[in-house]
């Protein structure tokens, strides 16, 4: 649903667009981090103040908005502000918290408790909902990474996903992810069997298959705690033919944010394969 302090819709450039799928990157590991048990997720908040400068920073480019090198990032509501019309900058005071806390911590030690935690990304996550439409005139949750994908059968599934998010339809998205990645492998394998089995000079039993293709992930730089995650999300099972694929999906925990989080690893899943075959062409083997 649109927002109401929406700013008059402007065209972004490529660039603009760009970093916001940057900045909306560092926050979706930010919320991923603020999950860990503790110390990991202390870190969450330092990667949430990240994304949330950098979107100030962009906003006051955006804006032209009078700036220096030595601001401060409660500095930037100010002259954001003078540049806005009716819709001002929200979520001044409640930043105010999260920052101190943040500076307690970066800088003297001292570590926040996990209802602090859950605290900030509540705020954090409200911070980019209402004040993206006022500078950018567009919706957080319309900033994705799914333009950088290159694999055109995965990025057909990942656009089908964020329609059927859009419907609540969280279970049903699991499942095509599920697929997205089933597919992505199964290519990836095809193409470069290396990776996962070829040079080991045995015959590959199948009850082995399931440890090469973990194997091969860790080689791929794909996070393996992500991947084990992404796997119990989306228990899949498929046949050999792709319209038998079939996905089972505990609905108790077909959310939200489970889901982006699955949109996210595949994205990342498929960022790195591209990487990978990009190298691999570039250096000739």
């Amino acid at each position: 649903m649109a927002n109401n302090t929406m700013a008059n819709k402007i065209i972004l450039n490529k660039s603009t667009l760009s970093r916001l799928s940057l900045i909306k990157y560092y926050f979706e590991m930010g919320i991923e981090q603020s999950y860990q048990s503790p110390p990991s997720c202390y870190v969450s908040i330092l990667t949430f103040h990240d994304a949330a400068e950098l979107f100030l920073i962009l906003g006051a480019e955006t804006l032209d908005a009078a700036v220096n090198d030595k601001m401060r990032i409660l500095e930037y509501w100010n002259v954001i502000n003078q540049k806005l019309e009716d819709n001002k900058l929200s979520l001044n005071a409640s930043f105010k918290k999260f920052n101190r806390a943040r500076i307690s911590f970066k800088h003297y030690g001292n570590s926040p408790s996990k209802e602090e935690i859950e605290s900030f990304r509540t705020i954090i996550r409200s911070f980019f909902d209402e004040n993206t439409p006022i500078i950018f005139g567009i919706e957080f949750d319309e900033i994705s990474l799914i333009d950088l994908v290159q694999i055109n059968v995965v990025k057909k599934i990942l656009v089908e996903v964020q329609n059927l998010k859009k419907g609540l339809n969280f279970k049903k998205s699991l499942i095509r992810l599920a697929k997205a990645y089933w597919l992505l492998i199964k290519d990836f394998k095809n193409s470069y069997p290396f990776i996962f089995s070829d040079y080991i000079d045995v015959s590959v039993p199948m009850n082995l298959t399931d440890i090469y293709e973990r194997l091969g992930i860790i080689l791929l730089d794909i996070d393996y705690r992500k991947y084990i995650k992404f796997k119990l999300l989306t228990h899949e099972y498929v046949m050999p033919s792709i319209d038998s694929f079939i996905g089972k999906v505990d609905e108790r925990i077909c959310t939200k944010e489970q889901v982006d989080f699955c949109v996210n690893f595949v994205i990342d899943c498929t960022l790195k394969i591209q990487n990978f075959i990009d190298t691999y062409k570039s250096v000739n083997f």
